[in-house]
């Protein structure tokens, strides 16, 4: 029996800021504790409160608010992990916990994932060995949100594309300080969304479920690689 206690993490929830709905089921089916802050909290946040930070997708900036800010950069210095879906991946850049320059660009639906780095512990049991001689990993599926895209600079790691060239980052993850930071640009919980707003070819309702789809496991990869960092393994 291991006696590594559970993964725990603190989730960034706002009412009218975030997607949390289908982030909470993946990261129960995971295992992963979790409690949520607002912004109040997020301001009083100290080093070593969890495993990670948990900044999910919506819309959502901390420009307005210093404090929060240099909270944040603490805690992820310190030793704490950072991990940023959509909106959360936009504001590591802003944080400067990631370098990268962001281009906005809407677009709703599946897109094709290409792996980069894929035995990178974060996309573990996701990207797979390709039996075809002129790939050498698959593409897997991933649920795009409007997520902005990553042209990654110095520092910055790309683990998975957007492009076959590899040049557009759609999974990126950096060290700063002691901790480590993971950005997703796409939903790795995937989404249930409201009712219509995705169709298929019959205008039948279509919901993205990270879990069946096998992407959500990259968020409990992603947390316990960043508690690697305070043990220095992985």
């Amino acid at each position: 029996m291991s006696n590594t206690p559970p993964l725990s993490l603190i989730v960034y929830a706002a009412e009218r800021e975030t997607m949390t709905r289908d982030v909470f089921p993946a990261l129960t089916h995971f295992g992963i504790r979790f409690r949520t802050y607002d912004r109040a909290d997020m301001a009083a946040l100290e080093a070593g409160a969890a495993d990670a930070l948990l900044m999910p997708g919506g819309w959502y900036f901390f420009d307005k608010q210093p404090e929060t800010i240099e909270r944040i950069r603490a805690f992820v210095a310190a030793g704490g992990g950072y991990i940023g879906i959509c909106c959360g991946a936009i504001n590591a850049v802003k944080l400067g916990l990631l370098n990268a320059e962001m281009i906005s660009m809407g677009g709703l639906g599946p897109v094709d994932i290409e792996p980069v780095e894929g035995e990178h512990p974060i996309l573990r049991g996701v990207a797979r060995r390709s039996e075809k001689p002129w790939r050498t990993y698959d593409k897997f599926t991933m649920l795009r949100y409007n997520g902005w895209l990553m042209l990654l600079k110095d520092g910055a790691r790309m683990l998975a594309a957007y492009d076959m060239d590899k040049r557009v980052a759609a999974i990126a993850c950096a060290e700063f300080g002691r901790g480590r930071v993971v950005a997703f640009s796409p939903h790795p919980e995937g989404a249930s969304c409201a009712p219509g707003v995705f169709h298929d070819r019959d205008a039948h309702p279509l919901v993205y479920d990270g879990v069946a789809m096998g992407t959500a496991a990259m968020l409990a990869n992603a947390a316990a690689w960043c508690r690697e960092a305070q043990t220095g393994k992985g």
